[in-house]
């Protein structure tokens, strides 16, 4: 998993207007552990229980989070995805 985790976690909570309290307890994950994760530079790699959590709560975002790659058919989009499709 690359060092952009961070970075897509940040996407997900804008597009869904969550903040970092609200996305932590959403997920059920401390937001002191977030907040390593989700800075824009950060260079920590989440654990995989993290990432479960993560996908179990945002399903439609688990094959961007994971490969950057979407299926807009099979349900599985980006957060840019979603701001389209909310305008």
């Amino acid at each position: 998993m690359s060092t952009e985790f961070g970075g897509k976690i940040s996407q997900i909570k804008s597009v869904e207007k969550l903040t970092r309290p609200e996305f932590c307890e959403i997920v059920g994950v401390a937001q002191s552990t977030m907040r390593k994760l989700d800075a824009p530079s950060a260079r920590s790699i989440p654990k995989y229980d993290i990432v479960q959590k993560i996908c179990k709560s945002f399903p439609q975002y688990t094959l961007w989070l994971m490969t950057d790659m979407v299926n807009p058919e099979g349900g599985q989009i980006s957060p840019e995805i979603k701001k389209l499709q909310q305008n």
